[in-house]
């Protein structure tokens, strides 16, 4: 995803029936509570997954000019309804986009790089001391470092916390982390990808009651489908 707020990131780009429902599911009829979305979208090669990813981290973005076209493109594929909703669940500011491309590693390793990239996008100037943690620990992950599943949640609701906006979690190449916890069991704790969809954004804000402009937390999975010839 290195070029998703180029003007031309989302040029050419059609929603398909499939990439459609799932917009719908994701940023249209989203349930006005707390709770986490967190959605998996599962297909063969080439069956267009990653350029749906692509589209939606320029509608999730702040104003520029590849939100503007992403949002000519669902405009048309939308009924006035429900685009008026897509656009009432887009916050004013942007979201905080945490994107990654697995590898065969630990899950935490996975969302620890895409919180440090969305961090180093999402904070130009001023960063809180969040991002630095972000930065400091990418680099302790390179030298062998690893980071507990607890330890990822807390980060999580301080990035929350410190945003001040939606956080929209991209994985893509998932069953890479799949993978590796079935090789190493007892090092990867995928349990924490349910513990991620059951996530309240808000939980650590006891004396913060939930509006509807309170942050929510997405949780986007691309799983890679192979089919396998027994003939």
């Amino acid at each position: 995803f290195p070029s998703h707020d180029r003007p031309s990131a989302v040029n050419g780009y059609v929603l398909t029936d499939r990439s459609l429902y799932a917009l719908k599911q994701i940023l249209v009829d989203v349930p006005d509570s707390e709770q986490t979305i967190a959605v998996t979208l599962t297909g063969v090669y080439g069956t267009g997954k990653s350029a749906f990813a692509h589209f939606l981290t320029c509608l999730c973005a702040g104003e520029t000019v590849a939100k503007q076209n992403a949002l000519a493109i669902a405009e048309k594929a939308l009924t006035a309804a429900e685009f008026h909703k897509l656009k009432n669940h887009l916050p004013e500011q942007g979201c905080f986009r945490a994107i990654a491309t697995a590898q065969r590693e630990p899950l935490t390793h996975t969302i620890i790089r895409a919180l440090d990239y969305g961090a180093s996008h999402f904070w130009h100037k001023k960063a809180p001391n969040i991002a630095k943690e972000l930065t400091d620990l990418s680099s302790e992950i390179l030298g062998g470092k690893v980071v507990e599943s607890k330890r990822v949640i807390s980060i999580i609701q301080e990035v929350i916390k410190s945003a001040q906006t939606d956080v929209v979690l991209i994985i893509d190449e998932l069953g890479k982390n799949l993978e590796y916890a079935s090789l190493h069991p007892s090092a990867s704790d995928i349990y924490l990808l349910q513990q991620l969809a059951e996530l309240q954004p808000n939980s650590n804000h006891n004396s913060v009651k939930y509006s509807l402009d309170s942050p929510k937390f997405y949780l986007i999975g691309l799983l890679h489908q192979s089919f396998v010839d027994y003939g």
